[in-house]
């Protein structure tokens, strides 16, 4: 677990400068007392009040799974992808100028031309906007997906990369773990959900994660 990696951390590295982080004041204090020399950070982990370029080193065990994840039906997912796609080529804009827009743009075209629910549009928004910059494969034509399944994108596992790449030295290195698949056509789904403490956790699609 987390505290036997660390605990062999700070025994073969013990100049290091540990910072513990975490949302839970509760699991803060448990952390301090099994390695009182670290200090503990109480922070989002896709919003840290961390410098640029500042860390030698991530490691992240099994949390990524209680970070937020994009849900939506295919069909629905599919038309709004097919859609945003239509507009930018009308447009006259390559796709691979897509992964350059701004989210302002992507949910102007969300807004207009599916007459979307602004109540969903920024999650839609958030989703597709990765969908493009990342190039993330999407395998709707997959005999297990039908047109009323439930797509998970692990959207807030993705914002956490973006947080490791901002923050790390160059030169520096993240270690992650969770419950997941390579697969490229495995999606997060209800189905692979557990319910821990009134919180819903979701599998992991680590080909997204490689491919971010």
């Amino acid at each position: 677990n987390s505290a036997e990696l660390i605990r062999h951390w700070e025994k073969h590295y013990v100049r290091a400068s540990l910072v513990g982080i975490d949302l839970s004041p509760q699991l803060l204090m448990a952390q301090q007392a099994l390695s009182p020399q670290r200090f503990g950070l109480r922070a989002n982990a896709i919003q840290l009040p961390i410098p640029n370029r500042s860390v030698s080193g991530i490691i992240n065990n099994e949390m990524i799974a209680d970070l937020h994840t994009f849900v939506a039906r295919a069909d629905t997912l599919s038309e709004a992808l097919a859609i945003t796609q239509h507009s930018l080529t009308h447009m006259g804009i390559r796709p691979d100028a897509w992964g350059y827009l701004t989210r302002d743009h992507i949910e102007e075209i969300l807004a207009k031309q599916l007459n979307m629910d602004y109540s969903i549009l920024p999650a839609f928004t958030d989703a597709i906007s990765a969908i493009f910059e990342y190039s993330l494969e999407l395998p709707f034509d997959s005999p297990r997906i039908s047109a009323c399944s439930p797509v998970g994108i692990n959207i807030g596992a993705i914002h956490f990369l973006e947080e490791i790449r901002r923050i790390l030295k160059p030169g520096g290195w993240a270690w992650l773990s969770e419950y997941g698949s390579v697969n490229p056509g495995y999606f997060p789904s209800s189905t692979m959900t557990t319910v821990v403490s009134s919180h819903t956790e979701w599998s992991i699609q680590f080909h997204h994660l490689q491919q971010v």
